[in-house]
């Protein structure tokens, strides 16, 4: 009776580790893709002149995403289970540009000088600070 008792606590401590390492991740994944999203106008990194490139957004798991959609990546991160493999993108022509700026003639034969804002790339580097804070808070 005693070995039941003791696989029953085990498998009990696996589901909860399993929940918690799920709602680190999620959590901190929408800390992410919420701090990518941030407008300038309030301190983030992100350009917005009509809303275009955060409605761009769109996401999905293991290879199958969903419509653009400003806040469908909610919908992605109910749905990630542990081992799943989440992507986002921002869909707009012109989002890389506003990522990674661009310095050169276009095809059209337009000039630009326009430095990267790099609300992706800033928001990515925050992960490890995301993953901590929302570990300390899971029990």
């Amino acid at each position: 009776m005693a070995q039941k008792s003791f696989t029953a606590s085990v498998n009990a401590f696996r589901d909860k580790t399993k929940a918690q390492m799920r709602d680190v991740f999620s959590e901190a994944v929408q800390d992410v893709i919420e701090t990518a999203q941030q407008p300038k106008a309030r301190g983030g990194r992100m350009p917005v002149d009509t809303g275009n490139l955060r409605n761009s957004l769109a996401s999905g798991l293991n290879g199958s995403f969903g419509a653009p959609s400003a806040g469908g990546y909610i919908v992605t991160l109910s749905q990630l289970e542990i081992g799943d493999i989440a992507q986002f993108a921002w869909t707009a022509p012109y989002a890389r540009r506003m990522e990674l700026g661009f310095f050169g003639t276009d095809s059209l034969g337009r000039t630009y000088e326009q430095p990267g804002n790099h609300f992706v790339g800033a928001a990515a580097a925050q992960w490890p600070q995301f993953v901590a804070k929302w570990a300390a808070r899971v029990k």
